[in-house]
């Protein structure tokens, strides 16, 4: 970013789940990026969003996965660090595919938020405490919150 973002209608701050909340099987969430559009297809010029369902037994506990049954949907190769949003909370962070792009036969894999949500804490409280300089701002100080 260019600057600070200004939190508005459209733009808010992504709230956490609680540290170590697991997601269960079935749960509906929201998957979303700006990778390729399938295979052989272009990038999205347009923020990408699609309904999935996480899947715990198809799934290693160190990821979350999820799948769109019954349809060769999911995220593609340039979608990695892309959100996975379940109830309003950040739940993952996209990360891996096998099988290709939205093969429906293999679920997607997103990095779990829950697992890590103390040191992502511990992080923001640091940046907060001692803030970076922006390189439009070289006194810190003087910047208000």
């Amino acid at each position: 970013l260019n600057g600070s973002a200004t939190i508005n209608a459209n733009v808010q701050v992504a709230q956490l789940p609680a540290q170590g909340r697991h997601l269960g099987n079935g749960v509906q969430c929201l998957a979303m990026g700006w990778g390729l559009l399938g295979r052989n297809r272009g990038i999205a010029s347009v923020l990408q969003e699609l309904n999935v369902t996480v899947v715990t037994s198809l799934c290693r506990r160190s990821n979350v996965c999820t799948l769109v049954r019954g349809r060769r949907a999911g995220v593609c190769f340039g979608d990695s660090g892309s959100p996975l949003v379940c109830n309003g909370l950040i739940h993952g962070i996209a990360s891996f595919v096998r099988g290709g792009c939205a093969s429906g036969l293999y679920p997607d894999a997103f990095a779990p938020v829950a697992q890590f949500v103390n040191w992502i804490n511990s992080i923001i409280q640091r940046s907060e405490d001692n803030p970076c300089p922006h390189p439009r701002d070289p006194d810190p100080a003087s910047r208000t919150h």
